[in-house]
This record gives C-alpha cells, sequence and structure tokens, in this order.
C-alpha cells in the first residue's frame, strides 16, 4: 500500500454502503489487468474488516482463456449424497485448529466427517506471487 492512496476508513465503510456492501457476502474478486486493482479491493475489503473474499488466480482474462465454467460443479444435495463414497474427497483448506475444532471461528467447530485438511496457505508458490502451486 502506498502512503497517502487510503481513504479515511469511516469514508470508506459509508462508500461500500452506498455501494450496496453486505457485512456477511464472501466477494470473488479479480480484475483484468493482472491482478495489481483485485489485489487494491482486497486491501480495501480487509480495511473496513470484511475477510469473507477469494481471489481469482490469474483474472478473468486466465480464466476465460481457459473456457472455465462458472457455475458450481457440485451442490450441497450432491455433496451430502456422496458423503463417504471412496471416490470423493472432501478439502478442508482451513488451519488445522479450525479444522481439529481447537479454534472456532464458524458457526459449528471441526470439520465434515471424511474430510481432509490442506490449509490454503500450503498450496500457494511463494515464487510465483503466491499463486497456486503448479507441483499439485
Amino acid at each position: 500500500p502506498a502512503p497517502g492512496l487510503l481513504p479515511d476508513t469511516a469514508d470508506l465503510e459509508q462508500l461500500f454502503g452506498e455501494l450496496g456492501h453486505n457485512p456477511d457476502a464472501v466477494y470473488v474478486v479479480y480484475d483484468d489487468e493482472g491482478g495489481g486493482w483485485a489485489g487494491r479491493f482486497i486491501w480495501l475489503l480487509d480495511v473496513i474488516g470484511h475477510s469473507g473474499y477469494h481471489y481469482l488466480d490469474g483474472g478473468v482474462l486466465a480464466w476465460e482463456a481457459q473456457a472455465l465454467h462458472d457455475e458450481p460443479t457440485a451442490t450441497r444435495e450432491y455433496l451430502q449424497s456422496r458423503l463417504g463414497a471412496d471416490d470423493l474427497a472432501i478439502w478442508d483448506a482451513r488451519a488445522p485448529t479450525e479444522y481439529s475444532g481447537e479454534k472456532v471461528v464458524a458457526a459449528k467447530g471441526g470439520h465434515i466427517p471424511g474430510a481432509v485438511n490442506f490449509e490454503w496457505t500450503a498450496g500457494m508458490d511463494k515464487a510465483r506471487n503466491l499463486r497456486i502451486r503448479q507441483d499439485m
């Protein structure tokens, strides 16, 4: 963050409110210029105390170039019907303390039975500006 470029927190909260910000929303943040603008937006979300966001790796251009779909590939009902199946793996990307239930930051502590814990930061490649590791 560059000095002097951060709006006053109260003004920022007011602006987000005027734009229809929902404190319970989870945002998928991306841009079409390589991630700089998305990173700035995430920074502003952090400033107002909103931690419900995800970064679209590579931005919208990478998403479109790979012809990826924007619909969910698995519904809650589908996953619930498949729990316990040998060919289904559920990845719990939270910290080990959240997975174990030692630290509770959601409505319910612990994890879905059978879920595998792999903290999301373990999948980030520090040499590639924290993009997803290529060896996974």
